[in-house]
C-alpha cells in the first residue's frame, strides 16, 4: 500500500526520463503509453495490437514497434544510446495527437483526484 503520487510529481519524474518503456503483452492505451508521447519523450513500445492500431489510425505518431524479445529490445535501446533519436517534428506530432484526441490533462487530473478521494475514504 502506498499513496498515489500527485500529478506534478509524475511530471517531474518524466522530465528526468530519457525513454519511456512500454514493453507489454497487452495494454489499453495506459498513461505509461500516453505520458511520454505528450511530453515529447522517446518511447519504446511493444508490437501489439493496440499500438499497431494507433499507428494505423494516427500515422503521424510514427511509432517504432518492437517485438518482445531480448534481442529486439536491446537493439532498440542501443539505437537510443547511439543517438538515433526521433525527429522533433514527429515528437511534436505525437504531442498534438494526444492533446487533441485524448484530453490528457483533464482526464489524468480527474483520475488522480478520484483515487486520492478513495484513499481518504479508505483511511477514515
Amino acid at each position: 500500500y502506498h499513496d498515489f503520487l500527485p500529478f506534478y510529481d509524475i511530471i517531474s519524474i518524466w522530465k528526468c526520463v530519457d525513454v519511456g518503456l512500454q514493453i507489454v503483452k497487452n495494454d489499453q492505451l495506459s498513461t505509461t503509453f500516453l505520458e511520454p508521447l505528450i511530453l515529447k519523450k522517446e518511447i519504446m513500445v511493444s508490437n501489439i495490437y493496440p499500438y499497431q492500431k494507433m499507428n494505423e489510425y494516427y500515422p503521424d505518431l510514427d511509432l517504432f514497434l518492437v517485438t518482445n524479445t531480448a534481442n529486439a529490445i536491446a537493439q532498440r535501446m542501443e539505437d537510443f544510446i547511439d543517438g538515433n533519436l526521433t525527429p522533433e517534428r514527429i515528437l511534436e506530432n505525437r504531442k498534438k495527437i494526444i492533446e487533441d484526441n485524448f484530453n490528457f490533462e483533464e482526464n489524468i487530473q480527474k483520475m488522480v483526484d478520484y483515487y486520492q478521494q478513495l484513499l481518504k475514504e479508505r483511511k477514515s
